[in-house]
């Protein structure tokens, strides 16, 4: 998959360090035309990206980092997805809640176990939860997995607590999660009394 590159600081000759700089080069473009694999009972584009890395950060592809983002989105017609927004992501400042944005036309709500084992109607908004995940890299995708289905709950709780006029509470959670993006969001559904997925 990628090139490793020990480049040697004593005796290296100008022409393998010609091709040291190559293989730095190759390193960092390693993936670029690589399909990515894509899965889930609430995904109906292909399970190829056509055009190599055409959602996971490119950025992250460069430092190797695992990631994920999870999305509010409203229900549309025909199991359709709309008006999606960043919920959270992380590592934060890696472009996962952009590239998970990047997914919307593709997404659908089909997989009715996830939304509480109904099947949702137009306008209800649903949480996506999606990973990024490096090849090879099980152990750190299983936590990356554990991990924002562990930020999913938190939301749940904190739109619970507003639904039960417990604004203090829900921002106390909001707060505790470290994901500034949902600040606001819980700041306003404690201003309306309406759902933190609204």
């Amino acid at each position: 998959m990628s090139v490793q590159v020990v480049v040697r600081r004593r005796g290296m000759s100008k022409r393998n360090l010609r091709w040291a700089a190559i293989g730095i080069a190759a390193s960092l473009l390693s993936g670029c035309g690589t399909p990515e694999q894509i899965n889930g009972a609430n995904w109906s584009g292909s399970l190829e990206s056509a055009r190599g890395r055409e959602f996971t950060p490119e950025r992250a592809i460069r430092r190797q980092i695992s990631g994920w983002a999870l999305l509010s989105c409203a229900a549309g017609e025909n199991l359709s997805v709309k008006d999606c927004v960043v919920f959270g992501e992380y590592p934060q400042s890696q472009g996962f809640g952009d590239a998970a944005l990047r997914m919307q036309s593709n997404l659908k709500a089909q997989d009715a176990t996830q939304f509480g084992g109904h099947q949702p109607k137009p306008g209800e908004r649903l949480l996506f939860p999606i990973s990024f995940c490096q090849p090879d890299r099980e152990a750190e995708c299983a936590q990356i997995k554990t991990d924002r289905e562990a930020y999913r709950q938190k939301l749940i709780m904190i739109e619970e607590f507003v639904q039960a006029g417990r604004c203090d509470a829900a921002q106390e959670a909001a707060a505790e999660t470290g994901q500034p993006l949902i600040m606001p969001v819980v700041a306003k559904a404690c201003a309306t009394h309406s759902s933190v997925t609204n």
